[in-house]
């Protein structure tokens, strides 16, 4: 009964810079790309991609690379929670000290609570950005209780920043915990919660992306407004 699942898709070093697409197998390519991949670099994104023939994802890549695709999630028409999506939200910046955060240690989010989203929530979208890196590493986010799962949240190269977004359940105490590889700051935003009281729901497109808006070049102060 599945029609669409969230995943996490890394391209891991490619030859070359390039795109990764992720779209229904069976439909055409779209031309709006999942992920922009760069030289030598592993990049991870999260991607909401519906289902086609088979109950397969296809993946694309212009460049030589390696790939690896967790599944996070899944949509179904009979089941499910409806989504809520709120202004966002800081729940930690770890900036303001004068140290990065200690390699294989662990920050306690609190995700549920005034503020943040309320006590129906059962899981939480969330804006995760690894910033100055001391070296190659990932950032894995998860409900405290559970202990730290095999597979990364973000890829956080040496010296850059970079975001993704994930979709994690808190704990009993509405809690979430982030745990780094290497010495780091971390910035956590909620974007939105899923549970009891939400109304939105999700409907993935049957044949490809819309590209939105584009714009090459260089842009200062811009908004985009994107209207239903």
């Amino acid at each position: 009964g599945t029609t669409a699942v969230v995943l996490n898709v890394t391209a891991i070093k490619p030859a070359a810079a390039g795109a990764v697409l992720a779209y229904p197998c069976g439909a055409r390519r779209p031309a709006s790309q999942s992920l922009d991949s760069v030289a030598g670099r592993s990049v991870t994104t999260m991607v909401i991609a519906r289902l086609g023939a088979g109950g397969a994802v296809c993946m694309y890549s212009s460049t030589p690379t390696d790939l690896v695709v967790d599944l996070n999630g899944t949509f179904q028409p009979t089941s499910g929670q409806a989504f809520h999506a709120v202004t966002p939200v800081r729940l930690l910046d770890t900036q303001p000290t004068t140290t990065l955060l200690a390699a294989n240690s662990v920050q306690q989010v609190q995700v549920i609570g005034a503020g943040r989203a309320p006590s129906g929530a059962t899981a939480a979208t969330l804006t995760v950005h690894a910033i100055a890196a001391a070296s190659d590493g990932v950032v894995k986010v998860y409900p405290c209780t559970t202990g730290a799962p095999t597979t990364p949240s973000l890829t956080a190269p040496k010296g850059v920043t970079v975001g993704n977004q994930v979709i994690v359940s808190p704990d009993l105490l509405g809690k979430v915990c982030v745990w780094v590889s290497t010495r780091m700051d971390v910035v956590v935003v909620l974007d939105g919660w899923f549970g009891r009281g939400a109304t939105a729901l999700y409907h993935p497109l049957d044949r490809k992306s819309t590209r939105l808006n584009s714009s090459h070049g260089y842009i200062s102060y811009a908004v985009f407004c994107l209207k239903k």
